[in-house]
């Protein structure tokens, strides 16, 4: 009976084994089609994504916008001209699945994303202070790092449970021109847009993980509907492409002139 009993005890455990092994290598099979297809957007980025409206993205271009932001106080109306944004499509990225958790981890990181605009801009104030400033603007943010993850049900409705994202940023390079009249002052304005980006950012983490889990779970939720877990990897085994599904096709970036949509 002993001897039974410990037979048992082997075979579940080899069982135990070979289907932790298995569930391993499908973690490692879905983790790697949902890597491949993140990479077939990465490289899609140059080109765009014309079946979802959406021009070239790396450089992202625009011609013109006008801006306008109102706050207790303060009043601000202008224009940007010729803006074009670098380097989204400058990242490595690392996502892994657990089905057995029923979760995803990913990770994201920017060497540098930095963009080139000319701007106008008109301030009022409640104590009458106006001021009209014009110029060149560059703007940098550099090692700029993503993670997070995301717990999901497949039980009845495919449904996100949760979803935690948090950023940090290793520099910020800001070169606004004619935010003073005056050069040293101008400097000192810059290097507090740095410092209050920099702080915004890595020492908001955890504010930012609850934002975003209150906006993008229901979102993520409404977006998926009834669709099923097998649906969703079929979308991802069709690959990124144009946005039509099917096989991409090789992106080879336009030449194209400014546009007023990004």
């Amino acid at each position: 009976m002993k001897f039974l009993l410990v037979l048992l005890a082997f075979v579940a455990a080899a069982n135990s084994y070979e289907f932790q092994e298995r569930l391993s290598i499908y973690d490692r099979s879905v983790s790697s089609q949902i890597n491949d297809y993140i990479e077939s957007l990465r490289k899609q980025m140059p080109c765009g994504f014309p079946g979802l409206g959406l021009g070239p993205l790396s450089p992202a271009r625009l011609s013109h916008r006008d801006v306008a932001l109102s706050s207790s106080g303060l009043v601000l109306a202008g224009e940007i001209d010729d803006f074009i944004l670098y380097g989204l499509d400058d990242f490595d990225f690392l996502v892994k699945i657990n089905l057995v958790l029923s979760r995803v981890n990913f990770n994201f990181h920017w060497k540098k994303v930095h963009f080139d605009t000319k701007y106008k801009m008109d301030m009022n104030t409640n104590n009458r202070l106006n001021a009209g400033r014009n110029g060149g603007a560059k703007f940098a943010i550099e090692d700029l790092k993503v993670v997070g993850s995301a717990k999901y049900n497949i039980i009845g409705k495919l449904r996100l449970k949760e979803f935690k994202i948090s950023a940090t940023i290793g520099d910020v390079n800001s070169e606004i021109e004619n935010l003073s009249k005056i050069k040293i002052v101008n400097k000192k304005l810059n290097q507090i847009i740095e410092e209050w980006i920099l702080l915004a950012v890595n020492e908001n983490t955890s504010e930012m993980e609850q934002m975003a889990n209150s906006f993008v779970v229901p979102f993520v939720n409404d977006l998926i509907g009834d669709a099923t877990l097998t649906d969703i990897i079929a979308i991802i085994a069709g690959g990124g492409g144009g946005g039509s599904g099917g096989e991409p096709e090789e992106c080879v970036p336009p030449v194209a002139p400014l546009t007023d949509e990004m």
